[in-house]
């Protein structure tokens, strides 16, 4: 959703900017520990959210 709304991309840890750039390069290969946390935690939102329920 980011991707189709945005062309940078901000990310903060506790306030302090740690990454900023266009959104594919952020997503798609962060460069800081805190953003890569991030991404993989939307990704796992997401999976889960699409899983069939049981």
């Amino acid at each position: 959703m980011l991707a189709r709304t945005a062309d940078r991309v901000l990310a903060l840890h506790e306030g302090v900017v740690c990454e900023e750039g266009p959104v594919a390069k952020v997503l798609g290969a962060p460069e800081h520990a805190w953003t890569r946390s991030l991404v993989e935690a939307s990704r796992t939102t997401v999976a889960e959210t699409l899983r069939p329920s049981r």
